[in-house]
């Protein structure tokens, strides 16, 4: 019994140690700032790390075929290295998913004018992809757009589009 009455007393004397007391809640509160920094760090690595398709859809809901120019910044044999800008298109008006499933994508009839001008000819009630790139880069590519003596901006195109999900859509009505 004296035994037991020793150990236990022991025991206390470590634990309601206040030296004790004072180095646990110092390692405590350096393990949770060091947890917080590691979740910062992990946090703003996923968030610079972050990279969203968006492919960039035009439909024509007209009843006529449209001719569409497009002007790029660049060369048009140098949008390769910049992403998918393959332009296909799908008879019907298709929302971004549909066209997305669809494995019955054709190609668009198309005439290189200029090394960064392309006209292409948008059949008529269909939906055409005209570039999928990362983070809307397509948008740096792509300097203006041009149909029925319209010329639009690619920020005007932009601002005239909707989106859902990282997919613009601009309609030609």
């Amino acid at each position: 019994m004296i035994r037991i009455l020793q150990l236990h007393f022991i025991y206390l004397s470590v634990v309601c140690n206040p030296t004790t007391k004072a180095v646990k809640y110092q390692l405590y509160n350096k393990m949770k700032k060091n947890l917080k920094i590691i979740i910062f760090l992990f946090t703003l690595f996923v968030l610079n790390s972050c990279s969203v398709a968006t492919p960039f859809f035009i439909q024509n809901t007209t009843q006529n075929n449209i001719k569409l120019k497009i002007i790029y910044n660049y060369p048009i044999e140098d949008l390769s290295n910049y992403g998918n800008y393959k332009i296909v298109y799908q008879n019907g008006i298709l929302t971004p998913k549909q066209f997305e499933k669809s494995k019955e994508l054709l190609d668009i009839e198309q005439q290189q004018i200029s090394d960064s001008t392309l006209l292409i000819t948008i059949p008529k009630n269909s939906t055409v992809r005209i570039a999928s790139t990362s983070n809307t880069y397509f948008a740096n590519k792509i300097k203006s757009i041009e149909y029925n003596d319209k010329v639009l901006t690619i920020d005007e195109v932009l601002k005239n589009s909707t989106s859902k999900h990282w997919k613009i859509t601009y309609k030609i009505q």
